[in-house]
């Protein structure tokens, strides 16, 4: 009998929890590695998709892509590294040190080392039901799932190899021939069918070429009479195969922006068809931590201005999202004062934020940040995670969008599509519109709107709006603009957008197993 092959990689990873605690899988037999095809239902294929969102955000010795979007952060000018935080005598320091000094040639990451194997589980788990459907009959059950689960399939792989791109890969408008990371279209036939790295045009290609499949075949919203339950907000429809889209064309560069492969319209086609549907919103919050933050979304109403949405899964309660550790955490204990990451002090001063009064007008430094300050500064907003004045400076700025240890991580928000039009509308040379798209988060901030917008006015409202959202390092690239070394001082040195010292090297782990990498 024909078997549908590596599947059981997908079932030992996962350990066949989902997020809600059942089993994925009870009938699976883990001792052969191959399961029927006679066996394979939808349902099955479903359980597997499942699968694959699970090890986008799942703390385990197998990897979390998600840790990977950090890195955005942390290559960029976005964060001040504290080198007096105990952050730095843990592994996570040890892991996220280098990534701040750009070190590239350090390649025994764990952190960058658990993101880059576990964007490759997610490939194998969405290949395998890919291949099923294209060598294999369509089973009998639940026919109308097919094209959700090819849709999400197609999406995950573009997610994944995006990913990998953001990290391992130099700008596509650098350097379309560069090698990247080894493409991964199919499931691999045994454990040493292994790829060659890909050039950059290659990758770019196929991710977009998945994301067109994805919007051609995912559904627009969650049905009850069609899609089972837990098919909501955590999982993918035709908009977040779209915002994904948008925002590759929009990292590719302004030539991009406005007409994109095969004759499309680029990035602004994919923005304008998001924002005119209508079914997003910017509402103001009573709070913007909770609202859209820190919480979980299982028995809440879902948030209007969230288009795609990861929920945190591990197995191991103890566990938590780096930057939980590294950027947001205030209790002291459970292992000391990991927090380490604080927000640029020359980027505050540029935006103003070093005001406390100025910066005290934007709701979302109000409710999205938290000032300390060091003991001897006169004033009694003391640090409680440092309080034998550890500060070597009067004050630092936290984030505390990840304060739960636990959390929802919104992947994306749909301020990011106006914001984004922002930009295109301000580098043609359109300042009312882009006024008009700024004024959609200023407004929510309580901020007064603009009549007109410069690209500075574009620039400081990405950083307000995104701050510590991984966003930096693709904004800078994408607008080729030089990207300021880390740390605290005006007129900084600064590299090219497309410095080899902003990619980071392969997993030496991948490299010695692989003989088609040099």
């Amino acid at each position: 009998m024909k078997n549908i092959l590596n599947f059981i990689s997908i079932v030992l990873m996962l350990s066949v929890v989902s997020c809600d605690g059942e089993e994925f899988v009870t009938d699976f037999d883990r001792g052969s590695g191959t399961q029927p095809v006679d066996d394979i239902t939808h349902q099955t294929l479903d359980d597997y998709i499942r699968g694959a969102y699970w090890s986008l955000f799942a703390l385990s010795a197998n990897g979390n892509v998600i840790s990977l979007w950090a890195y955005n952060d942390i290559a960029s000018d976005m964060l001040e590294f504290k080198t007096y935080s105990r952050l730095n005598e843990t592994g996570f320091g040890r892991w996220i040190t280098p990534i701040y000094e750009r070190q590239v040639s350090e390649n025994t990451n764990r952190f960058v080392d658990h993101g880059f194997y576990g964007a490759y589980i997610v490939l194998r788990s969405v290949n395998n039901i890919l291949d099923f459907y294209q060598e294999n009959d369509v089973p009998p059950d639940n026919p109308q799932w097919e094209n959700r689960l090819k849709g999400e399939s197609y999406f995950l792989r573009a997610f994944a190899h995006y990913t990998l791109a953001t990290v391992f890969a130099p700008p596509y408008s650098s350097d379309q021939n560069a090698l990247t990371v080894p493409l991964m279209l199919t499931s691999p036939g045994s454990p040493t069918d292994l790829q060659p790295l890909a050039s950059n045009e290659e990758l770019y290609a196929a991710i977009i070429s998945d994301l067109k499949r994805a919007i051609e075949l995912l559904p627009e919203t969650y049905d009850p009479s069609r899609d089972p339950v837990w098919y909501g907000a955590s999982s993918a429809k035709r908009d977040a195969a779209r915002f994904l889209l948008a925002r590759v064309y929009f990292r590719m560069g302004s030539g991009f922006w406005t007409s994109g492969f095969d004759g499309d319209g680029g990035a602004l086609e994919q923005i304008n068809t998001i924002i005119n549907a209508g079914r997003y919103d910017v509402p103001p919050h009573d709070d913007m931590l909770s609202g859209i933050y820190t919480r979980k979304d299982k028995d809440l109403p879902e948030i209007p201005e969230v288009v795609f949405k990861l929920d945190f899964v591990t197995n191991n309660p103890w566990r938590a999202p780096i930057v939980h550790e590294a950027y947001s955490r205030r209790t002291p204990g459970g292992g000391g004062q990991n927090r380490g990451l604080a927000f640029n002090k020359r980027m505050l001063r540029e935006i103003g934020w070093d005001n406390e009064a100025f910066a005290a007008q934007d709701q979302r430094y109000r409710d999205l940040f938290v000032r300390f300050e060091a003991e001897d500064s006169g004033t009694p907003s003391g640090d409680p995670m440092y309080p034998n004045n550890e500060y070597l400076e009067s004050f630092n700025l936290w984030t505390r969008k990840y304060e739960l240890n636990n959390i929802t991580w919104q992947i994306f928000r749909y301020p990011e599509m106006h914001l984004m039009r922002a930009v295109i509308r301000v580098e043609s040379g359109d300042g009312t519109g882009a006024a008009e798209d700024i004024n959609i988060t200023r407004q929510r901030a309580e901020l007064d709107p603009l009549t007109t917008a410069t690209a500075t006015d574009v620039e400081h409202e990405w950083i307000k709006e995104f701050a510590m959202e991984h966003r930096r390092l693709a904004y800078l690239q994408a607008l080729k603009r030089p990207v300021p070394v880390p740390g605290n001082q005006d007129n900084p040195a600064t590299v090219p957008y497309d410095d080899a010292s902003l990619v980071r090297s392969l997993p030496n782990r991948e490299v010695s197993r692989n003989p088609n990498i040099d």
